[in-house]
């Protein structure tokens, strides 16, 4: 095309990344990268060398260390690009913010709020009515002394505008999540 600058948005444009940013010798498909990357995810011990190896036996090539330094800077311009990219439809859905998943609720406004009846397919959410059947015995175990706030009444006022705080998650030590939690607000608590 006689907008591309770089041999590398040409190979782009065909599913290939180059290895080099100025004159690539080497270009892996997209397709591959993305496979290494979920077979990574998948088992970490699986390494770029396993991989370069697994294509030089595919492709009938003889395999060289080089091959994977190649396979390797290549796969970290692709991790880069994903990373770029989410960052942008971050920022492109509002939420590329600390703290994103704060809602205000919807009585400061005065609004009416919509009622959301979806239910999720898992049981990693803890409904609001199962938490609810706790916040009586909450009010016994406020009176902290430990508690860093100095001024109770702000404390309240402050977390009084959010309907939605955040999500905390529990997971086991092979970091599977067991349950999450959205914090939302109950009754005076």
């Amino acid at each position: 095309m006689p907008h591309h600058q770089y041999p590398n948005e040409v190979l782009l444009c065909h599913g290939y990344l180059g290895s080099a940013p100025i004159y690539p010798m080497v270009a892996i498909s997209i397709h591959a990268l993305a496979l290494f990357h979920q077979a990574h995810r998948a088992c970490p011990r699986y390494s770029i060398q396993s991989f370069c190896k697994t294509l030089c036996y595919i492709h009938q090539v003889p395999y060289r260390a080089y091959l994977t330094t190649q396979l390797s800077a290549a796969y970290d311009i692709y991790l880069e690009i994903l990373h770029n990219v989410d960052r942008q439809l971050k920022k492109a859905l509002g939420r590329d913010m600390p703290d994103c998943l704060k809602r205000w609720d919807s009585t400061v406004y005065g609004t009416t709020p919509r009622l959301d009846t979806r239910c999720p397919r898992l049981d990693y959410w803890i409904d609001a009515e199962a938490v609810n059947k706790f916040k009586h015995e909450v009010n016994s175990m406020l009176s902290d002394p430990y508690d860093a706030w100095e001024d109770e009444h702000h404390r309240k006022q402050m977390f009084s505008v959010f309907h939605e705080s955040g999500i905390f998650i529990a997971v086991c030590r092979h970091q599977f999540i067991l349950l999450a939690c959205d914090m939302i607000k109950s009754g005076e608590l």
